[in-house]
């Protein structure tokens, strides 16, 4: 019996037929020995405060200053969830946050960041699996298919991004971990410390492991027709698609074999294993919407979507044993079933290019045959052409107002603006409206168009808040790396039964201290023309980007209150 495992935060849920089966958590580490006896002071501190009656404001104070200390000298990510929580606060809760979370024990939870299955004992479909945990302490636990203890811990020297496994845990496996700063290190059987493997040079968007070509693969080389060097290979390769737009392929000893260069960005990689062809195939989703498809190095075919495809999934699906899943950043689900009469091109071109496919030489097409309806029609076009043409024209020419018109609103609509060229932050804003009313969906797309990385940023909103509520009216953005588009979304909702529309701005802010504005003195006029000084309070925020949404009509008017 299959089971449906997720992971969130420290937390593996694991469903059998949709239904809750076990939770699993991964082992907390102890803090580190500077950090607990930082809050061991503090705690001391408090509970002497209390017993004297005096506030604990002090103590927050000097807590906060030695925390920021630890900061420095070990990193914040190796500082316990509790410590980095406080750090982030503003100073007036900083006392109540000390007050109710300084009696709980100091532990160091960690993060799920992947997960993916390993084989036991046998390669069957209905075999047992173990469960294979990436956690942000950089650990990798292998657990027990039935017990769900865990069988294996492997350290790793940076946080995985991506998992990928080979072989048995009863016989032989090795265990594969695309890390975070572009490497990919793997961990054989009996070794606790996973080893360096690869090193790209470039950060590693996705990888796969390729099981070695089959004998029925006829791969020749078109100069001799006799299998090409490079094809001869003993054992599983490693396919790489890297964030500078190359596709590299590896040997499980990290020997380079080939590269190329890949149309656009990738979005997603897998193995499309053909075992009635005896052709593993590597499909990439690209950025734009399409989907190569790749034996070694040569393009065999090409898939479109009419949008950027997110994730993909290759098995079977219900009867049809070649199916390929494929969902778009819109959440779209697209089901393509492979025919069984297809063949992938093995032969190639001079210049490394496929052989398409040929059609059959005595293949006809079957023209039916003229029907009495068919000839008077033609007769009548025949003697009214000059009439048929106007009306043609005429219905052509009202379709193009027809989408110029709603194109023209489509802009009004859908923003897509960039900052200002003289800003060191140099971002992409997109936004989407989606809705009838009077609940519609903002959906921004924010994207770093310069080759540096940027953070401390956040997304606001201004509007009218006797129109509209604003569900998430300020949004913190993560880090944005570059070439990653970030997407977020929060709901607008209409607060009058009658049919009103306004404006709606967003807004990026720099949220970083060098940005920041305090509140300053500042020189204003009286009514009589005399100056007087006069302080701002407060923290104005450094705007990046500005776009305005022009809301449509509501279809209807606010639901009812209650």
């Amino acid at each position: 019996m299959h089971v449906l495992g997720v992971a969130s935060g420290p937390h593996v849920y694991l469903y059998k037929n949709l239904r809750p089966f076990f939770k699993f958590t991964v082992p907390s580490e102890n803090a580190d020995s500077t950090e607990a006896e930082v809050w061991g002071q503090a705690k001391e501190a408090l509970e002497i405060a209390r017993a004297m009656g005096s506030d604990s404001e002090f103590s927050a104070d000097a807590l906060v200053e030695m925390l920021n200390g630890l900061k420095v000298n070990i990193g914040e990510e190796n500082l316990t969830a509790r410590s980095q929580h406080l750090l982030s606060l503003p100073k007036t809760e900083w006392s109540q946050f000390i007050t109710e979370s300084s009696s709980a024990p100091l532990k160091k939870q960690t993060v799920i960041c992947c997960i993916t299955t390993l084989k036991k004992a046998m390669r069957d479909d209905d075999s047992p699996s173990c469960l294979v945990i990436a956690t942000e302490n950089r650990h990798i636990y292998i657990l027990d298919p039935e017990a769900f203890t865990i069988l294996e811990d492997i350290k790793v020297n940076d946080v995985s991004a991506s998992l990928a496994t080979s072989g048995l845990y009863d016989v032989d496996y090795c265990v594969f971990s695309a890390c975070r700063s572009g490497c990919i290190c793997v961990a054989e059987r009996g070794t606790k410390e996973a080893e360096l493997l690869i090193a790209p040079g470039s950060l590693i968007l996705g990888f796969v492991i390729v099981p070695p070509p089959s004998s029925k693969a006829n791969h020749v080389d078109p100069s001799t027709r006799a299998p090409a060097e490079e094809e001869v290979r003993v054992g599983a390769s490693i396919v790489v698609a890297l964030s500078n737009q190359k596709l590299q392929s590896y040997s499980r000893q990290g020997k380079k074999y080939w590269e190329i260069m890949l149309p656009s960005h990738a979005r997603a990689i897998i193995t499309v294993p053909l075992i009635h062809l005896g052709l593993t195939l590597v499909a990439v989703a690209l950025a734009g919407g399409t989907v190569n498809f790749y034996h070694e190095k040569m393009l065999v075919d090409v898939m479109k979507f009419q949008e950027t495809v997110s994730a993909l999934a290759f098995g079977s699906y219900g009867q049809e044993e070649n199916t390929l899943v494929a969902v778009t950043y819109s959440g779209i689900l697209h089901v393509k079933i492979l025919k069984r009469t297809s063949r992938f091109g093995v032969e190639v071109t001079e210049d490394g290019q496929p052989v398409p496919q040929k059609r059959p030489k005595d293949h006809k097409l079957s023209i039916p045959k003229r029907t009495k309806e068919f000839v008077e029609h033609a007769a009548k076009e025949r003697d009214n052409a000059i009439q048929i043409h106007q009306t043609f024209q005429r219905d052509l020419l009202h379709m193009r107002k027809v989408v110029d018109r709603a194109y023209q609103d489509n802009v009004n609509k859908c923003r897509n603006v960039t900052s200002a060229p003289d800003n060191p932050k140099q971002l992409k804003l997109t936004v989407q409206l989606h809705g009838l009313g009077p609940v519609f969906k903002a959906m921004m797309t924010l994207e770093t168009i310069s080759p540096d990385a940027v953070q401390d940023i956040a997304l606001t909103f201004h509007w009218d808040p006797r129109i509209y509520s604003i569900d998430q009216p300020f949004i913190k953005v993560p880090y944005l790396a570059p070439n990653f588009p970030y997407h977020l979304e929060t709901f607008i909702r209409l607060l009058t039964e009658t049919p009103i529309s306004d404006k709606v701005t967003v807004i990026v802010v720099d949220t970083s201290e060098d940005t920041v504005k305090v509140g300053k003195k500042e020189s204003v006029t009286s009514l009589k023309g005399s100056k007087k000084p006069k302080k701002t309070s407060g923290r104005r925020l450094a705007t990046i980007i500005t776009t305005i949404i022009n809301m449509p009509l509501s279809e209807d008017g606010a639901p009812p209150p209650g």
